[in-house]
């Protein structure tokens, strides 16, 4: 069964409005299926202003900036010079179950990282990432040594991690800064350039510090 409310299309319509997402749920548990409409979000104006979803993300969005303000990734800071300020926007998205029910809203601030440049916002941006044969050929030996699998999600990953460049971020309403003043961003988000490479380094550091290899 599919708990969360969106707009219910006619059985018999079948030109779907392309501007929208569609999926195909089994609502009544029987033969038939319905196309049930998915707002796709771009903006935060969008969330706030949905008649059916915006009260649920408020509530995601707020959550999101309590956990930021909380872990300190950014200060407010007076602007006294002329620097580069790069901005931000939000990105939604709705987890599902494997059965396709919704799982839960989610939502996350990212950069717009065409505003950094280089050498003043960041450097070096290459982060290796695993090949699908290596993941393949160590799964294998997992299975050959009858070893056990776990796996660790790292909720906000990136924003564990401090920026080695100086980085400053207008900041939007809802973020609820003075006037005067910009945000001077202490910790990575995610979008940044050197993101990913700044937590490959600290993924590498902290194994090699608890002999891994």
């Amino acid at each position: 069964m599919i708990w969360f409310i969106t707009e219910k299309v006619d059985d018999n319509e079948s030109d779907f409005d392309t501007s929208m997402s569609w999926t195909l749920f089994n609502i009544d548990e029987s033969d038939s299926f319905k196309a049930i409409r998915i707002f796709t979000l771009n903006t935060y104006k969008d969330a706030v202003q949905n008649s059916v979803w915006k009260k649920l993300w408020k509530e995601v969005i707020n959550a999101e900036l309590v956990t930021l303000v909380i872990n300190e990734i950014w200060q407010e800071e007076v602007l006294l010079k002329k620097i580069n300020i790069i901005t931000s926007k939000w990105v939604f998205k709705l987890k599902m179950h494997v059965d396709d029910s919704l799982d839960k809203l989610k939502t996350r601030l990212v950069i717009k990282d065409f505003f950094q440049i280089h050498e003043v916002n960041y450097k070096n941006t290459f982060a290796s990432i695993i090949k699908f044969d290596t993941l393949q050929v160590f799964l294998a030996i997992m299975i050959m040594k009858d070893l056990e699998l776990h796996q660790v999600d790292v909720n906000n990953a990136f924003t564990e991690l401090f920026l080695k460049k100086i980085i400053y971020m207008s900041s939007s309403s809802e973020m609820k800064v003075k006037s005067n003043c910009i945000l001077k961003v202490l910790q990575s988000l995610y979008d940044f350039k050197q993101a990913a490479q700044d937590w490959h380094n600290c993924c590498v550091t902290t194994l090699s510090e608890l002999n891994f290899t």
